[in-house]
């Protein structure tokens, strides 16, 4: 697998949407599945974004949808190996948008972009226009992809995927309906072949002690570097040259010994959520790879725990000298099992990436490619969950979208007393886009 995973990112804008659209559509017809992220001008008040009652929490997401902007759209498209077996063909696109709208930005947003190396000069200069909810006339080549995206009928893999739906639905499609049910009623028709949220296989059904998209991306991403190619978990992965792209370099291992890392406390609260109030003033690491080492020690710590305890029961059936000698060398080599935490895979990879200052330490935040690389983070997440689980396991995840502070997702599934919306309907009778 090597020490570093290089993801080639196609940067689309006004000046090359020409040449790379027919590109995009044929990646999208081609692909098992099709991964989506958004970067947006706000996000609208926290809190009500986390009302108690799930109907609430659309009608502020439709406001916001209708009043910010997506700035950039992330796109995925993973073709599945042949006959089930190699490698995933990937091409990661990161759309450069720019709504011809009055809109609200929000200095937070600002902010967090800014921080993570946006654009925005560019995203002026040459963002692809679009106009968002009703169509409009003229030329509007973002919505004949989004068109595209539905008529290929292939499952849509987000992360967290509430807002980017209805922001997807109000700036590419049409005007959101008044009710979340018809809301529920229109993407169940829209996507038939399936949403699969990350966030909710991450926390239903895997049950990581974390699940925001960079934490789930170098966990799993760790998983099928360690996997033997072949076996489940493992992923490889081929990307398609590209004279428009720029190629993002991450380190699958750490030069430096993990006795260093885990010298290093970390920051508990960006473990569990991915975010710190104190940010880089913050005293305590929000190194990613330091906080699953020290994940990975403590599980290792557990394990051994275990295992003593249960030698310690079958040794208690035979006869009492035996047992207080074994209990001995138990407590002996103690100290010398603590120091095994490398896996062996990861300690000799360790020697190559040290000669690759590039690769040494890159994060996913620090790459500038946020929608295209988020998207491809997204995507990568669902690729190495159906090598560890099976296709059939993981389409059966669909359709259930991840709800903040709810221990149940929202279900994309049309009620009986839910119709679809006068706008959606008028859309899907319009000639399928080729």
């Amino acid at each position: 697998a090597g020490a570093t995973m290089e993801v080639v990112v196609t940067d689309v804008c006004r000046s090359n949407l020409e040449e790379l659209l027919p590109r995009m559509r044929a990646s999208i017809s081609a692909a098992q599945f099709v991964a989506v992220d958004t970067e947006l001008s706000g996000i609208g008040p926290r809190g009500a974004l986390m009302a108690p009652s799930v109907e609430d929490r659309y009608s502020t997401i439709r406001e916001v949808a209708r009043t910010r902007s997506m700035l950039s759209l992330g796109i995925t498209c993973f073709q599945a190996p042949a006959a089930g077996a190699g490698a995933y063909t990937v091409q990661c696109y990161n759309i450069a948008m720019f709504c011809d709208n009055e809109y609200v930005v929000e200095p937070g947003a600002l902010r967090f972009l800014i921080a993570h190396g946006f654009d925005f000069n560019r995203q002026i200069a040459d963002g692809i226009p679009y106009a968002r909810g009703a169509d409009v006339p003229g030329s509007q080549p973002l919505r004949a992809l989004f068109q595209h995206v539905l008529a290929a009928r292939k499952p849509l893999v987000l992360h967290n995927a509430f807002v980017d739906l209805a922001f997807l639905y109000q700036q590419l499609y049409a005007e959101l309906p008044t009710d979340l049910p018809t809301f529920v009623a229109d993407l169940a028709d829209m996507f038939p072949a399936g949403i699969l949220d990350t966030k909710y296989i991450a926390e239903f059904h895997r049950r990581e002690a974390a699940s925001f998209l960079e934490y789930l991306f170098r966990k799993w991403q760790r998983e099928a570097a360690r996997a033997i190619p072949g076996s489940p978990g493992h992923v490889d992965l081929v990307f398609a040259a590209d004279a428009h792209a720029e190629r993002v370099r991450i380190a699958r291992v750490r030069a430096e010994p993990l006795s260093a890392r885990l010298a290093v406390a970390y920051c508990e609260r960006f473990a569990a959520h991915g975010f710190c109030k104190a940010n880089l003033a913050c005293p305590k690491s929000h190194d990613l790879d330091v906080i699953l080492d020290h994940e990975e020690a403590a599980a290792n710590k557990s394990k051994r725990k275990r295992s003593r305890k249960r030698a310690k029961k079958a040794a208690g059936n035979s006869r009492a000298g035996e047992a207080a000698g074994d209990e001995q060398g138990d407590e002996g080599g103690h100290d010398d099992v603590a120091h095994e935490e490398v896996p062996r895979a990861e300690a000799s990879e360790a020697a190559e990436i040290a000669d690759d200052p590039a690769a040494v330490g890159v994060t996913p935040r620090a790459q500038g490619h946020r929608a295209g690389f988020d998207s491809f983070m997204t995507g990568f997440c669902a690729a190495q969950a159906i090598s560890r689980d099976g296709w059939d396991v993981v389409l059966a995840l669909r359709d259930r979208v991840y709800l903040s502070a709810k221990p149940f997702p929202l279900l994309v599934i049309r009620s009986k007393f839910a119709a679809l919306s006068a706008q959606h309907t008028a859309k899907r009778a319009l000639p399928a886009v080729a």
